[in-house]
């Protein structure tokens, strides 16, 4: 996580209007980013359909929608395409090792497909630090997945390693590319290595010890059967700070949930940060609020649906 981040953190000034409902002075908000498991995304790893129509109903009144989750671009193709709004939607992937435009589906009919989105900005692994990831791994026996491009590459030595690929695909719907050696890839420049194992906090805890010198972001995963390992400067609220300057938009004016570890950071340094009622105990005490219902129960929508009606939440 970027502790220091967090810890020269100011809460940001706010943009201000009146509320409808009562006629007193609240925090305006124009943007909302979230999370996908554990938040955007049911239990089942999709998107409830009330969901997706609230979403959709507010992108059409000009209010902005973000994705900023742990998972790989190719691992968001078919959120993006289930939610299907009618204008670009700015994804954060990687953990904020890269970001991306999702151009909008062309109407010309429901089979068209939709364009490939554009690389706004990437941060990946130096080499040093990969290697030293991958020589951890080694030693634990724990199976790693090395990102770059479209390809998730997997040297699999144990029924184990094969069974977490196989709960890796079905989580995240996405394929592997299974090589002999990791010294096939580690000339490829990778947005982060994923260690996959039943012990996180284990691992967490051994990834931490190796890199006391901040030279990786170590970051327990959720669900939670990996360990992620990222570029020192990167995290979500920095990957979501760097989308917001893309975009030209004010960091305060983004509301945004989450239920992981990665989440915070994003959390605190948005306007308003809601961990979702589904996430840790560790991650709820530490977040600025905590919505009312879990991500089986559309907390989401229930929070952005308050703020709506208290006039906080609206076009620029």
């Amino acid at each position: 996580m970027c502790a220091s981040v967090v810890a020269i953190y100011a809460w940001p000034k706010r943009t201000w209007a009146l509320s409808p409902v009562t006629g007193t002075k609240v925090a305006q908000y124009n943007t909302v980013a979230f999370d996908l498991d554990g938040t955007l995304l049911n239990p089942d790893h999709v998107i409830n359909e009330r969901t997706k129509q609230y979403l959709r109903e507010l992108s059409r009144k000009g209010v902005r929608v973000i994705l900023a989750t742990g998972r790989s671009l190719p691992a968001c193709y078919e959120h993006v395409r289930a939610l299907d709004l009618d204008v670009p939607l700015p994804v954060v992937c990687y953990n904020g090792g890269c970001g991306a435009m999702f151009p909008p589906r062309p109407r010309t009919s429901p089979e068209a497909p939709f364009p490939e989105p554009e690389i706004l900005f990437e941060e990946p692994l130096p080499r040093k630090e990969r290697e030293r990831v991958l020589a951890l791994a080694e030693e634990g026996g724990v199976l790693a997945q090395y990102y770059h491009g479209d390809h998730i590459y997997v040297v699999c030595k144990t029924a184990e390693h094969r069974d977490l690929v196989a709960r890796y695909a079905k989580l995240a719907g996405v394929g592997h590319t299974h090589i002999q050696s990791y010294e096939e890839v580690v000339g490829l420049d990778p947005c982060k290595i994923l260690l996959m194992t039943d012990s996180p906090d284990e691992v967490t805890a051994a990834g931490k010890e190796c890199f006391a010198d901040g030279s990786v972001t170590v970051v327990r995963g959720s669900p939670p059967f990996f360990v992620e390992f990222l570029h020192p400067s990167v995290c979500k609220g920095v990957g979501v700070k760097r989308m917001c300057q893309v975009l030209a938009q004010k960091l305060e004016g983004v509301v945004s949930f989450g239920d992981g570890d990665n989440d915070l950071e994003m959390l605190q340094m948005t306007g308003k940060g809601f961990a979702m009622r589904n996430a840790r105990s560790e991650v709820r005490t530490q977040a600025p609020n905590v919505t009312e219902h879990t991500n089986d129960k559309d907390g989401v929508v229930e929070e952005l649906r308050k703020l709506e009606r208290s006039g906080q939440l609206m076009a620029e």
